[in-house]
């Protein structure tokens, strides 16, 4: 009895949003000629446009609020490579960050300044393993949160120039 009304309780609200979602033009139209605030006595009248964008403004709001993840491609780069090494591999590697923040935060970030960088100043000849943390990946806005990065781990091989 209890998982028949949690069914149908769930599927009674996705019915809903799919409604509004469908006929949202049409939800709008009815809302411009009817103020629904005005008959509740809620405000004075005000012109039929003011009261749909500020109405908007605040779904817009509240749709901002939810918590949000990202999952982006990101280059890897080194720093620091003394001048009498060079890497042989990996060449080209990326790095796959997934990221957590308010949606409004999420869908803004500058992708291209989300990077992963290591400092080889350290290395030496042969493989190397470096551990890719918080640390090596550099955010574009510090209100969005690293979740996870895959690989974790990157083998670098390096001889003498």
């Amino acid at each position: 009895m209890f998982l028949t009304t949690w069914v149908f309780q769930f599927l009674w609200q996705i019915l809903v949003i799919l409604l509004v979602v469908l006929f949202q033009s049409e939800i709008r139209q009815a809302l411009e000629k009817v103020n629904p605030l005005q008959k509740l006595g809620f405000r004075k009248q005000k012109q039929s446009e003011e009261w749909v964008v500020e109405f908007a403004k605040g779904v817009f709001l509240l749709a901002g609020q939810q918590d949000f993840e990202v999952k982006l491609q990101i280059p890897f780069r080194t720093k620091g490579l003394p001048s009498q090494m060079e890497i042989l591999e990996p060449l080209n590697a990326n790095i796959q960050v997934t990221l957590r923040g308010l949606r409004r935060d999420a869908s803004i970030l500058d992708k291209e300044k989300v990077v992963a960088e290591v400092d080889l100043s350290r290395a030496r000849p042969g493989k190397m393993d470096f551990a890719i943390t918080r640390n090596e990946i550099r955010l574009s806005d510090d209100r969005v949160k690293l979740v996870n990065v895959h690989p974790s781990r990157l083998v670098f091989g390096s001889r003498l120039s």
